[in-house]
């Protein structure tokens, strides 16, 4: 009997803590409601993953380049992240909510374009060769200089994705002019334009300017450079996300300012690409988002 009134107690309890926060809805009130719209560019880092050659080949079955005598050459995954950028347009909707002022709900429903790159190593050799000898006049020492012949074998796939996304937003204090959201994102769509590019670079130095490595995606001073461009089929993609933002009204009373609202928004995003010619892709990009929205 104890036990029964302490169940009913903390029955009531959770009832009380509840109904601070509940009221019955106006029944004219409809289900959804148009209420905003927004625009947003967005950045997101991700480091790409790679088997090496055998994904390549795959993607890319008739280069040249990938049938050059690859002996001595060192595999290197790409180790750093990638910064891709996004941009997305959405149709905000107020759903019609039980709580009271201090939350709301709401529905975002839009289109994203990403630039995605998803793949990246790359092959490297280094050989070296006599270039002089320095004799020191005081010590009779001898030092032979050598000449490094640089060679590199880069590898990237990269798409560009279109999906339709749609958020459900948890929203503190949606009537004050700084406002905090979570919720749960699902975005469904296509990467199109699919591409594979195989680079081979080579370059002489000597090694007195060893300290000076080329990167071969962005030096200039290369003695000799190949480059190979493949067309791949669409693939499907699909993204779930964890949307964390802050909202800020720019208007506190002109009547001009105040639809229009700034806001950051970060995503922590499982990415996952289903690519035809390798199979499926998973990835944990974190994307932010910087936007504008504008109230109806």
């Amino acid at each position: 009997m104890k036990a029964f009134f302490l169940f009913l107690t903390f029955l009531l309890l959770i009832n009380f803590s509840f109904a601070q926060y509940y009221e019955l809805p106006e029944e004219e009130t409809p289900l959804l409601s148009v209420s905003e719209l927004n625009v947003s560019f967005g950045n997101w880092t991700v480091m790409p993953s790679t088997e090496g050659l055998s994904d390549f080949q795959k993607l890319a079955p008739t280069s040249e380049l990938l049938r050059m005598n690859l002996e001595g050459y060192e595999f290197q995954p790409y180790g750093f992240f990638i910064s891709n950028t996004s941009l997305n347009m959405n149709v905000g909707f107020n759903v019609r909510s039980n709580w009271k002022e201090k939350y709301g709900q709401r529905l975002r429903i839009g289109l994203t374009s990403a630039q995605s790159e998803l793949l990246a190593g790359s092959y490297t050799r280094s050989d070296r060769f006599p270039y002089d000898t320095l004799v020191s006049s005081s010590t009779g020492a001898v030092q032979i200089l050598d000449s490094i012949n640089y060679q590199y074998l880069t590898l990237s796939h990269y798409s560009r994705s279109l999906l339709l996304d749609a958020s459900y937003l948890i929203v503190l204090n949606p009537a004050k002019r700084w406002s905090f959201y979570t919720g749960l994102g699902l975005g469904l769509g296509w990467a199109v334009n699919a591409e594979t590019n195989i680079q081979y670079s080579s370059r002489w130095t000597t090694e007195e300017d060893d300290y000076f490595r080329p990167d071969p995606g962005t030096s200039g001073d290369l003695d000799e450079q190949k480059t190979e461009y493949f067309r791949n089929k669409k693939s499907f993609v699909m993204t779930t996300s964890l949307p964390l933002g802050v909202d800020f009204r720019i208007g506190k009373k002109r009547q001009f300012w105040m639809p229009i609202h700034l806001f950051y928004e970060m995503q922590p995003t499982l990415r996952i690409n289903n690519i035809p010619e390798i199979g499926t892709i998973a990835q944990l990009p974190v994307v932010q988002n910087f936007g504008l929205r504008v109230t109806i």
